[in-house]
């Protein structure tokens, strides 16, 4: 982020701490929406979280008084990175107890790829002499369609909501106990 900031003509100093409030943004924003999530359920916090995230990042591409900045990075914060806890609830909640760690590495792999393909892909846009704008548009799509299938999966319950988790399996070996 201090790299893209210094190439839309702020100091380093400034890109610093748009790092930095990003970071508590997403710190804040994410147990605040978990508090809110706790109460009437993830489905709307997380869509939210999205939405807000994905305005805020293309606001940050407008030149705006430095104050408002920082307010706008702080929502960004939590919209683009603070949603990640949710989205994990939500999963352990809308999946069968034996699916729920396939389903949060899934999510959490989508994550780590987009966080990697992302610098990746606002590097090249940079490199072609784009306008930093267009990274801050790139970065936004992620957090739209985060919002649409966020709606689009509904409010799924666990099949086996209620039951227990099933016990292993006594003649199963175990790392380092072979049988």
């Amino acid at each position: 982020m201090p790299q893209l900031m210094q190439t839309a003509d702020y100091p380093l100093q400034d890109s610093q701490t748009f790092l930095i409030l990003l970071n508590l943004g997403a710190t804040v924003g994410g147990l605040a929406m978990s508090l809110l999530a706790d109460r009437a359920g993830s489905r709307g916090p997380i869509t939210a979280c999205f939405l807000l995230g994905a305005a805020a990042i293309v606001t940050m591409s407008t030149r705006l008084p430095l104050p408002a900045r920082y307010a706008i990075v702080i929502v960004g914060g939590c919209g683009a990175v603070g949603v990640q806890g949710l989205i994990n609830v939500y999963i352990s909640r809308s999946y069968p107890v034996t699916a729920r760690a396939g389903a949060v590495g899934v999510a959490l792999g989508a994550g780590r790829i987009g966080a990697i393909a992302g610098p990746t892909l606002g590097g090249w846009i940079l490199a072609a002499g784009l306008q930093p704008r267009w990274d801050f548009i790139l970065f936004a799509v992620p957090a739209v369609l985060g919002a649409a299938l966020t709606l689009a999966a509904g409010g799924r319950t666990p099949r086996n909501q209620g039951r227990p988790a099933p016990s292993p399996r006594a003649k199963e070996p175990t790392a380092g106990h072979p049988q």
